[in-house]
């Protein structure tokens, strides 16, 4: 059930590769937003020839044009920068977050007869400082939205696994595997509620390194085919190959995913005749460090709480790389044969589980400054799904 006043509830996740978001009706279960093609919302933001700010699949193609008109992480530009530069013009680094998260409000009320939500939690990673807090909250008022709970998503990632199953006082552990980061924290459950003990974040870790894995197995594959010519003249360093880069780069994730559910998968390469061929046990072979890394970050994390892996009451999974079935595999050999808690989309678990904890409930809310810039957003925007 979930905890709102008169009005329907908004949930917004601001990944660093994908934007997630969920609402609800009182007393209702939050259901996924379906926000683009049925799915979460590329996160990526690009200027447009005339400076407008554009958004999902469309910022996707100006970025493979134009990668200096785009930025790629709007959630981490804005609390590591004040400006950026989007196709020469400089801007607030508020602006881009501002310009997702203004697209999500506009897709939620418009799927709500226009009408505003009544309250709005945006997720943060957990290891945020109340400056970084600060900024998202800025952003949202540029985009339009009031006074936002501000929640972290371990502790909603938390709240999605416990709905069913009150952990009572204990420790809980989120191992979160986004896109380019990964982001492990230790939670302490008691009657009031989970609190936050220690949180991280990995930037040298993330989905983009279980690609590069399948990247490099898939160059192995070609060379092992023969001409190798177009392979190499892909990633050569020319905005054509950027493009064609990203494109392939794209493919793989989805290939990666793939996997999660099938023994193999067929990718295409641009200048080759036939798609290659690739096992579920040669990817898992290939991305076995890359996981292990994860899992020693985590049980560093856990340390400096002041626990060991094994005191944990569960280990919550997080984040869209946690798809990858190696992911589970190893934190349940690491955990003794005990299986971690994941999502059929665990992606969706953190913004899901954003609207079941009650108001406030391990949140901080930011009021709206005055002076946050304001960020038109584009409502004919052809990529809004209506």
């Amino acid at each position: 059930m979930v905890h709102t006043a008169d009005g329907w509830a908004l949930a917004i996740d601001l990944g660093t590769s994908f934007t997630a978001a969920a609402t609800a009706d009182p007393g209702g279960p939050p259901v996924l937003l379906p926000l683009e093609a049925g799915g979460p919302l590329p996160s990526p933001v690009a200027a447009d020839p005339a400076g407008r700010l554009r958004t999902g699949r469309e910022a996707l193609l100006l970025a493979d044009r134009q990668p200096e008109c785009a930025e790629r992480d709007p959630a981490r530009a804005l609390v590591q920068q004040r400006r950026l530069l989007l196709g020469g013009r400089a801007v607030d680094a508020v602006e881009p977050a501002a310009a997702v998260l203004a697209r999500v409000l506009a897709g939620a009320r418009d799927r709500h007869g226009g009408s505003a939500p009544s309250r709005t939690v945006l997720t943060r990673p957990g290891h945020w400082t109340d400056a970084a807090c600060e900024r998202l909250a800025l952003a949202a008022g540029a985009a339009g939205i009031e006074r936002p709970e501000l929640l972290p998503e371990p502790v909603a990632a938390a709240f999605h696994h416990a709905a069913a199953d009150d952990p009572g006082d204990c420790r809980i552990g989120v191992l979160d595997l986004g896109g380019s980061v990964f982001r492990p924290a230790v939670l302490s459950w008691n009657a009031g509620g989970p609190r936050i003990e220690a949180a991280a974040e990995e930037t040298a870790l993330g989905g983009d390194d279980l690609d590069e894995c399948l990247r490099e197995l898939l160059g192995e594959l070609v060379f092992d085919r023969g001409p190798s010519g177009p392979w190499l003249e892909l990633w050569a360093d020319s905005r054509r190959s950027s493009a064609r880069q990203r494109s392939l780069l794209r493919e793989l994730t989805t290939a990666r995913e793939t996997l999660s559910a099938a023994s193999d998968v067929r990718v295409a390469v641009p200048g080759y005749d036939e798609p290659f061929l690739v096992r579920g046990h040669e990817f898992r072979s290939a991305a076995e460090q890359v996981v292990r890394r994860c899992w020693e970050a985590f049980a560093a994390t856990v340390r400096r709480a002041g626990s060991e892996p094994a005191d944990l009451h569960h280990v919550v999974l997080a984040g869209a790389a946690c798809r990858t079935p190696l992911v589970s595999d190893l934190v349940a050999d690491a955990m003794g044969g005990r299986l971690p808690r994941l999502a059929a989309d665990p992606k969706a678990s953190v913004v899901l589980g954003a609207l079941t904890g009650p108001p406030g409930g391990a949140s901080a809310t930011v009021p709206r400054r005055r002076g946050a810039p304001r960020v038109s957003f584009e409502p004919d925007d052809p990529y809004l799904e209506r």
